[in-house]
């Protein structure tokens, strides 16, 4: 029996560990933690492990676990392991084909919502050291470590800088106490170990350093802390880059890797139950909105947080988030980026939309790219859409679609799509209503990784409710103080657009939805009441987020040259930018100032562009995304180290 045990068990190891011949294998005598561990590779590649922190009777270790069905699910770092039949050696414990098991507590996850209590986490970050010749060590000095991990002397973005920054100081990772006769340097130590790095896996490495680091200490870990995250010399075998136990306390770094941001709070994001983001039919570390998804080799950047699947699981938002039920719909409200949070009005504006669901819940928010999401490296500016199971345990979410103005998306298998009916600024209308159900299609797999984040051609926002949305379009925009007051009104009294340069053809007469910032809630004031040839009746403009727009989309793109528009009263705009939309992207074509009451004739030689550029910096920017193409990498490569990677 102990042979074909032992058979099975060798068996179960593919390429990863071995038993060797000459090491002691012994059965399973008390029951062991269950661990997820997630591992990123270099080049987009990704593996998940099963580790167990065996109790103290076998050891105390922590084990690779080979041999666990694919099917099994247990909630990591909760839930208990044993099997009487199960063996183990110094790396890995064996679970042979067909032997019963027991999971105490397994399939639920716990509600992992931090919320709006403030967290205080103590971190030790260890530098490793082998003292063997060629053996490795980390390549930062402890100060170096201290200030890319906690901001020490300086360091303007980190971990702990950011953490603080995208949850509103509701936590924050700090660095550790000190050890008595341990010389620590701001919650950063080294470690050594007369084991050389060179050529062993991550899992061996990170063994020596937590074999060391507990005869310092002088009891088992993590001891006072925490979390600790074990930083490995380079010549590690496999290409890794850096992994963590999911609602652990460990997370584990290939060299520099613990000094960049992004792999620090996605490693840290695992201990705190959060699970990858990823875009249907691509990656599942694809959402490059949100800090689960890609790392970056770079130190103080993407500048960016977490997504609403995310967001709604840590809790952070509480007072402006809102969850619709099918009787509340349709609803029609304004959504604001987590960037702009504070200055959100609780009742008015919410930070994330929940649509809560029998075996999925979905989630709409507006990725408002500025100050602490300034570096989101995709769908800045862009109404977001995301799915992922009921709950808020840890789980996978998935981008299924990026609005601009005017955008549409039906959720799949149900009756419900979300329009976007304007985007400017710092928010965006959104309506979501209850219709026929239909399957929206799924997204085709997005743009490999990009290096980070670049500034491309101003998108700007269109309003109304749309069926069919055009992709052309003229607008004149301009900000509350272009206007001649300052409370959020101003009046447009006709507006034509013309082909010819000095306004004597006949107007280009609309062919699509009349599209506006805002009105006043009168039938008379509303924005075709500008385009009906009657002097005396006008659009009783309003402001969104100080910004005001008005304009014609059109099936087909046309040229315009010039422009009348006529101001009466004293709501006057005294500065416009005339705007083209071709392809569903806004491009400023002229700017016009000095305006006055009455009848202004603005003319200038240009026609329909063919290509956007770039709108005045002071304009609210969203990126228009390129069209997509199948993301490489099913299989961990090894790519230079600038590119940015998975976690």
């Amino acid at each position: 029996m102990k042979i074909v045990l032992t058979f099975l068990a060798l068996s179960c190891f593919g390429a990863k560990e071995s038993l060797a011949s000459n090491e002691s294998i012994k059965r399973m005598g008390s029951s062991c933690t269950l661990e997820r561990i997630p591992v990123q590779m270099l080049g987009g590649g990704i593996y998940e492990d099963h580790q167990c922190v065996m109790d103290i009777a076998d050891g105390g270790g922590i084990l690779n676990v080979e041999g666990l069905p694919d099917e099994v699910e247990y909630v990591s770092a909760k839930s208990k392991f044993y099997s009487g039949d199960a063996y183990f050696n110094s790396t890995t414990l064996i679970v042979p084909e067909g032997v019963d098991y027991d999971i105490e507590d397994p399939v639920l996850e716990p509600e992992q919502n931090i919320g709006s209590a403030r967290v205080t986490n103590s971190v030790l970050v260890v530098r490793g050291e082998s003292t063997a010749d060629g053996g490795g060590v980390v390549g930062v000095t402890l100060a170096e470590l201290s200030d890319s991990v906690f901001g020490t002397a300086g360091d303007p973005i980190n971990l702990r800088t950011q953490y603080m920054a995208c949850s509103y100081e509701k936590i924050e990772f700090k660095p550790g106490p000190p050890m008595d006769g341990v010389d620590a340097v701001n919650g950063a130590v080294t470690v050594t170990t007369p084991s050389s790095f060179s050529g062993v896996s991550n899992y061996v490495g990170e063994s020596y350093l937590r074999a060391a680091l507990q005869t310092m200490m002088g009891r088992s870990l993590p001891g006072d802390y925490d979390q600790i995250m074990f930083c490995i010399p380079p010549g590690t075998s496999a290409g890794w880059i850096a992994y963590a136990s999911v609602n652990g306390w460990r997370s584990v770094y290939n060299n520099l890797w613990c000094t960049y941001v992004s792999s620090q709070m996605h490693e840290i994001g695992h201990n705190i139950g959060l699970a990858h983001s990823g875009i249907t039919g691509s990656s599942e570390y694809a959402d490059q909105s949100d800090m689960m998804g890609y790392s970056y080799s770079q130190d103080d950047s993407p500048v960016m947080c977490f997504n609403a699947p995310k967001n709604y699981q840590l809790g952070w938002y509480t007072d402006k988030q809102i969850s619709l039920s099918s009787s509340m719909m349709p609803w029609q409200g304004f959504l604001m980026g987590i960037a702009t949070y504070e200055s959100a009005i609780a009742g008015t504006h919410y930070v994330l939309l929940r649509i809560p669901g029998t075996s999925k819940d979905f989630y709409v928010s507006y990725n408002r790219k500025i100050g602490i999401n300034s570096g989101s490296v995709k769908f800045g500016n862009k109404v977001m859409v995301h799915e992922r199971s009921t709950g808020s345990g840890y789980a996978l979410s998935w981008s299924l679609a990026d609005l601009g103005a005017g955008g549409t998306y039906t959720l799949e298998g149900t009756a419900i799509s979300v329009q976007v009916l304007s985007i400017s600024g710092d928010v965006a209308e959104v309506k979501i209503v209850a219709g026929s159900p239909t399957n929206s299609p799924v997204r085709k797999p997005s743009d490999s990784p990009v290096k980070g984040p670049s500034t491309s051609p101003v998108k700007q926002p269109t309003t109304g409710p749309v069926v069919n949305p055009n992709k052309y379009g003229w607008r004149i925009w301009f900000k509350q103080s272009d206007t001649s007051r300052s409370d959020g009104v101003s009046d447009v009294h006709e507006l034509d657009f013309h082909e010819s340069n000095d306004c004597s053809d006949a107007e280009i007469k609309p062919e699509g939805d009349f599209i506006a910032s805002g009105s006043y809630p009168r039938e008379s004031l509303y924005p075709k009441s500008a385009f009906d040839d009657n002097y005396k009746s006008m659009w009783g403009g309003r402001s969104v987020s100080g910004v005001f727009w008005l304009g014609i989309m059109y099936p087909k793109n046309h040229t315009v040259s010039c422009i009348n528009l006529h101001q009466l009263n004293t709501n006057i705009a005294t500065r416009i930018y005339i705007q083209n939309m071709v392809e569903g992207v806004w491009t400023t074509v002229h700017t016009a100032q000095g305006l006055v009451e009455g009848k202004n004739t603005i003319r200038w030689n240009i026609g329909p562009t063919s290509k956007p550029s770039k709108s005045p910096a002071s304009m609210p920017s969203d990126s228009p995304v390129k069209k997509p193409t199948v993301s490489p990498v099913k299989k961990p490569t090894v790519s230079p180290v600038k590119k940015p990677t998975v976690s």
